[in-house]
């Protein structure tokens, strides 16, 4: 997960940041996996891929923006990255303790038969 967190002020730096911002994307990936479906159309098509998405987070984890940064190369496989998304919020709120108004993420998201 790519990440970038924006400042709010003085925050916490080094090691402590990495690993309670490790901490909190590790949670939003696993809801976002949790809320992904492979679409049965895309399966029976035997269509695969992986779109990358980006979005914004408020401190409350609420979603304020959400966008296809590159696609899988199915309509179908993007909307439902998108909709994995929007069914995994709100997210968890962002620790207090990085001190930050919003984070912005950008994550693959990925869709393989097996």
């Amino acid at each position: 997960i790519m990440s970038v967190a924006k400042d709010e002020g003085n925050s916490i730096t080094g090691d402590d940041f990495k690993e309670i911002w490790g901490q909190y994307t590790n949670s939003i990936q696993l809801k976002i996996a949790q809320a992904k479906t492979y679409p049965s159309i895309a399966r029976e098509r035997k269509q695969q891929g992986k779109a990358f998405l980006s979005f914004k987070l408020d401190k409350d984890g609420r979603v304020l923006e959400l966008s296809i940064e590159n696609s899988s190369g199915y309509k179908i496989l993007d909307q439902a990255a998108i909709k994995a998304i929007k069914e995994a919020a709100p997210f968890p709120t962002i620790p207090a303790s990085l001190n930050k108004k919003y984070a912005s993420l950008k994550i693959p998201i990925s869709f393989v038969l097996r």
